[in-house]
C-alpha cells in the first residue's frame, strides 16, 4: 500500500483509536482504494470546493441541534468533518460505511484526525456493521432528534448496497423512536395520567366489548392531516352511509363542516390535548369517546359523551390494570403511538368490512402546516424538514419524518393482521401504507353514497348494555398498592445495609488497624447488599413502576460507568460502588414513593366516591349529593359534576350551591353561566375560591409548558385564567 504523508497521519490516528480497524485497512491492497482523481470525479461538485458540496447537511441539522447525526456512506469524509465542526451540540455522530476501501480513499484525500479523535464519533465499517450499530443505538439517549445524512454519489453509483444500508438504519431508528422516543421525558406523566383516569372506568366499558358491533359496515377513518380539508365536502355526502371514526384533532374540522362522527379516539398524554376538542366541551356529544389509559385526564373529565370506552396498549406498566379489566393489549410492541392506531384498532374490533383512511397523510405536505384547517394545535408557518423519503400514494416519493415513518410501520403491521378487511388509503398527498390500496376519495365516497343509510340503533343499544366490573379495578389497585408498600419496606432494609457498607468503606481508608479485617467487613456487607439488590430487582412490581424509573436511569448509568472506569477492589472502586448502590436505591425509592402517593390518592377518592354514591342512592338526604358534587368538582371531574347538578335533589338546593355551580361551569369553560352563578350566590365560599385559583393556575401552567410552541393560544389561556379568578 502506497503511503502518503496525509494517509500516514490518518492511519496513525486510526491505530491509536481502533487497532482492529487499522489492521483491516492496512491489509487492503493499493488497488482497493479508489484513485483520488476518480473519487473527486464522483463528487457532486468536483470542480469546486468539497466543503460546499456537503454544506446542505447544515440545513438539515440546525445550529442548536443536540441530537444524533447518522451518515449513510462516508464519502470523502468532508460531510462528517463539517458537521462535527459546525454542530458542536450534537450528542453523537454515527458513520456507516459498508466498504472499507472507501475509508482508505477518504484517508488519502482528507484529514480525518478530528473525526478519529472525537469520542462522540462512531465508525461502523465493513459488511458486519449492523450488529455494532444496533449495540451503539441501544445506548443512545432516548427522546433524541435523529438526522440521517446520505452521501449521494455512492447512493447513485451503488444503489443496491447503500439503499439496503439506508433501509436498515431507518427501520432500526424508527423502531427506537416508537419504543423509546417519549419515555425519558414523559413516562412519569403517563403513569400519573393512568392513575388519575382510573375513577373514569366506573360505568365505562372497554374496547373489546365492542367486538363485532360494526360487522359488515364500511368505516371512514378520519385523520387530521392537510388532505382532510379538501375531503370534507365528500365526507359530508357519505356520512350516513358509513361509521365515522375520527381522531380527536379531526373533530373540530368535522364539526365545522356539519359532520358528526360515531367515534372519537384520543391517546395524547399532554394536557394540550384538550385544545383539540375544546369546542365540544360543556354540552352532550352524540358520539362515543374511545381513549387510551394514558390519555390526558382533561379529555374524559370534561367531555360528556354517549359512551366512554377504554383501550390499553402493550406498555408493561399497564399490565396490572389491563388484566383487571380483562382486556387485551393493542398496537403490538409499538403500542398506540397515535390516534390513527387506536382508530384502526377500533375499526378492526368492530369487524368492519371496508375501511377507508382519510387525512392519514403521514408525510410533510407542500403547505406550512401538518394539520387540516381548523385544528387548534396546528402550528402554521413552520414547514417541517424531511428526515427521510418514502413512496407516496400517487407515485414517486414524499418527504416525511422518522416519527411518521414509525407510525406508518405500526399501521402496516396492524393491517397485515386483519386480512379479512379491505383497507383503502384516500390521501392524495400522503405516504403509501402497505396493505391499504390507494383510492381516489371522490370516487370511493361516490360509490359509498349509493349504499343504503346505515342504522346506528343496534350499535347504540348494544353499547348501552356494556359495563365493566369496576370492583375488579379497585381490587387490582389495592393489590398494586400493597406490592409497592412491600417494596418500600425492603428498600428501607437495603438502605440500612448500604449505610453499613458505606461505613466499612470509610474505615478502609483509615491507616490504623488490620487492613485485611477492614476489607473483610466491606466484602461481607457488599455481598449481602448485592444479593438482596439482585433479589429485589427481580420483583414484578418494577413492571408496575417502570415508567417512573426512566427519569433516574441516566443518573444510575453514570454511576455504572464510573465503576467500570476504576480498578476492581481499589479504594476508588469501593467508593464508586457505594455511589452506584446509593443511586440505584434512590431511583427505586423515588419511583415507589411517587407511585404510592398517586395510587393512594386515587384509592382514597374511589372509597369516598363509593360511600357518597351509596348514601345518595339509598336515601333522600341531599347532603350526600352535595358532598359528591364537591368531590367531583374539587378533583376536576366536571362532566360528572355537571350531570349531578341536573338531579332534582340538587336543583332544589338553589342558591346554596351557586358557588359550586359556577365552579363547574368555569371548569367546562362556560364563563357566562359561571358569572351568573357566582353573582347569585348568597355568600362567597372560601373552598370554591381556593379551587378557582387552582383552576386558573392550570391554564397559566399551559402557557408555561406550551406557550413557546403555540403562541396563538397564549392569550386564550390567559383570558380563561382571568375569567375564573375574577372578583375573588
Amino acid at each position: 500500500m502506497e503511503v502518503t504523508d496525509l494517509l500516514a497521519a490518518n492511519l496513525k490516528a486510526l491505530a491509536h483509536r481502533d487497532s482492529e480497524l487499522y489492521r483491516l485497512l492496512s491489509a487492503l491492497p493499493t488497488e482497493a482504494s479508489e484513485p483520488v482523481g476518480a473519487a473527486a470525479a464522483a463528487s457532486d461538485n468536483s470542480a469546486g470546493d468539497p466543503w460546499l458540496e456537503v454544506a446542505g447537511h447544515l440545513q438539515t441539522i440546525g445550529p442548536n441541534a443536540d441530537g444524533i447525526a447518522v451518515f449513510v456512506g462516508l464519502g470523502m469524509g468532508y460531510g462528517p468533518l463539517l458537521v462535527l465542526r459546525e454542530r458542536p451540540g450534537l450528542e453523537a455522530i454515527l458513520i456507516v460505511e459498508p466498504d472499507p476501501a472507501k475509508l482508505l480513499t477518504a484517508a488519502r484525500v482528507a484529514d480525518l484526525r478530528p473525526l478519529l479523535a472525537a469520542a462522540k464519533v462512531h465508525f461502523f465499517i465493513g459488511d458486519d456493521w449492523l450488529p455494532k450499530f444496533k449495540s451503539a443505538a441501544a445506548l443512545l439517549g432516548v427522546g433524541k432528534n435523529v438526522a440521517i445524512l446520505r452521501y449521494k454519489p455512492d447512493m447513485v453509483a451503488n444503489p443496491a448496497r447503500y439503499k439496503e444500508v439506508d433501509d436498515r438504519i431507518t427501520a432500526l431508528l424508527t423502531a427506537k423512536v416508537a419504543n423509546e422516543g417519549v419515555s425519558a421525558r414523559y413516562a412519569p406523566v403517563m403513569c400519573r395520567n393512568r392513575l388519575a383516569n382510573i375513577p373514569l372506568l366506573r360505568n365505562a366499558c372497554t374496547i373489546h366489548a365492542l367486538r363485532g358491533l360494526g360487522r359488515g359496515m364500511p368505516v371512514l377513518l378520519v385523520g387530521a392531516g392537510p388532505s382532510l380539508t379538501p375531503a370534507l365536502p365528500y365526507l359530508r355526502q357519505a356520512a350516513s352511509r358509513a361509521l365515522i371514526i375520527a381522531v380527536d384533532a379531526a373533530l373540530a374540522p368535522l364539526t365545522a363542516a356539519g359532520i358528526v362522527p360515531d367515534f372519537v379516539v384520543s391517546v395524547d398524554f399532554n394536557t394540550l390535548n384538550i385544545e383539540k376538542v375544546v369546542g365540544q366541551v360543556g354540552r352532550h356529544q352524540p358520539f362515543c369517546l374511545v381513549v387510551g389509559a394514558k390519555v390526558a385526564p382533561l379529555i374524559p373529565q370534561m367531555m360528556t359523551v354517549q359512551r366512554l370506552v377504554w383501550a390499553f396498549d402493550s406498555s408493561v406498566a399497564e399490565n396490572w390494570l389491563r388484566r383487571a379489566c380483562g382486556e387485551q393489549s393493542l398496537g403490538g410492541a409499538a403500542g398506540l403511538p397515535s390516534g390513527a392506531h387506536l382508530a384502526l384498532a377500533l375499526a378492526i374490533i368492530l369487524e368492519a368490512d371496508d375501511v377507508t383512511l382519510v387525512g392519514v397523510d403521514l408525510a410533510h405536505g407542500s403547505g406550512a402546516s401538518e394539520h387540516a384547517a381548523g385544528v387548534a394545535t396546528a402550528r402554521s408557518g413552520r414547514a417541517a424538514k424531511a428526515e427521510i423519503y418514502v413512496p407516496g400514494t400517487r407515485g414517486g416519493e414524499v418527504p416525511t419524518s422518522l416519527s411518521f415513518s414509525s407510525q406508518r410501520q405500526g399501521l402496516e403491521a396492524m393491517i397485515a393482521e386483519a386480512p379479512g378487511i379491505a383497507f383503502n388509503n384516500a390521501s392524495p398527498t400522503g405516504a403509501m401504507i402497505a396493505g391499504a390500496r390507494p383510492v381516489e376519495l371522490a370516487a370511493k365516497l361516490a360509490a359509498m353514497a349509493e349504499l343504503p343509510p346505515q342504522s346506528r340503533g343496534g350499535l347504540v343499544a348494544a353499547l348501552a348494555e356494556k359495563r365493566l366490573d369496576f370492583s375488579l379495578v379497585s381490587g387490582a389497585l389495592e393489590q398494586c398498592l400493597s406490592r409497592v408498600v412491600g417494596v418500600r419496606d425492603k428498600l428501607a432494609q437495603l438502605a440500612g445495609e448500604l449505610k453499613l457498607l458505606t461505613n466499612a468503606v470509610k474505615l478502609m481508608s483509615i491507616k490504623k488497624g488490620p487492613p485485611t479485617r477492614k476489607a473483610g467487613a466491606a466484602v461481607r456487607h457488599y455481598n449481602r447488599l448485592l444479593q438482596e439488590t439482585i433479589a429485589l430487582n427481580a420483583d414484578p412490581v418494577w413492571d408496575d413502576l417502570a415508567e417512573l424509573t426512566f427519569v433516574g436511569r441516566p443518573r444510575y448509568l453514570e454511576r455504572e460507568r464510573a465503576v467500570a472506569a476504576t480498578k476492581p477492589q481499589s479504594p476508588a472502586w469501593w467508593r464508586a460502588e457505594v455511589e452506584r448502590f446509593s443511586s440505584l436505591l434512590r431511583l427505586w425509592e423515588e419511583a415507589a414513593t411517587e407511585f404510592h402517593q398517586s395510587a393512594a390518592a386515587t384509592k382514597d377518592f374511589l372509597e369516598r366516591e363509593q360511600e357518597l354514591l351509596t348514601r345518595f342512592v339509598g336515601s333522600v338526604e341531599s347532603n350526600a349529593g352535595e358532598e359528591l358534587l364537591q368531590l367531583y368538582a374539587a378533583h376536576g371531574f366536571f362532566a360528572r359534576a355537571a350531570a349531578l347538578l341536573l338531579h332534582p335533589r340538587l336543583c332544589a338546593a338553589g342558591e346554596r350551591l351557586a358557588p359550586w355551580r359556577g365552579l363547574v361551569c368555569a371548569g367546562l369553560l362556560d364563563f357566562v353561566e359561571a358569572r351568573q352563578a357566582w353573582s347569585s350566590a348568597l355568600a362567597p365560599d372560601p373552598e370554591v375560591d381556593r379551587l378557582r385559583v387552582k383552576l386558573a393556575r392550570r391554564w397559566l401552567t399551559m402557557e408555561r409548558d406550551f406557550g413557546t410552541s403555540y403562541p396563538s393560544l397564549v392569550e386564550i389561556w390567559r383570558q380563561r385564567a382571568r375569567e375564573i379568578a375574577k372578583n375573588i
